[in-house]
């Protein structure tokens, strides 16, 4: 997707990973040397602290509260599109968190496994 992303030449790509633990963080290589070579490229990886498969109760509120702490540090993230992809109920919050914020459906893209 990204590099998909990174042929339209889209005018900045923000990526943000969000992984269980920093294990679960899927080829981060690739993305600091994209960060590293591409101005309109930015990379940040977080972690969770718990499995993204199974988010409910207190585990939904720290991924409501991480996704937050990402919005506040990134002013212009809701002025483009929005790509989640993940585990069924990490990406149903993420959906619903954004969807929150006003963004409209058709600017919110997701893609989940169970």
């Amino acid at each position: 997707m990204i590099e998909h992303a990174l042929s339209l030449n889209i005018e900045t790509v923000n990526l943000h990973w969000i992984g269980s633990n920093p294990q679960n963080i899927y080829l981060p290589n690739i993305a600091h040397a994209w960060d590293d070579a591409l101005d309109d490229f930015h990379y940040e990886e977080h972690v969770a602290g718990f499995d993204l498969r199974t988010v409910s109760g207190n585990r939904e509120a720290t991924l409501l509260k991480l996704l937050d702490d990402i919005h506040a540090a990134d002013k212009n993230m809701l002025k483009g599109d929005i790509y989640i992809a993940g585990p069924e109920d990490a990406v149903n919050v993420a959906e619903g968190f954004f969807l929150g914020k006003g963004l409209p459906k058709t600017r919110v893209a997701v893609a989940s496994v169970k």
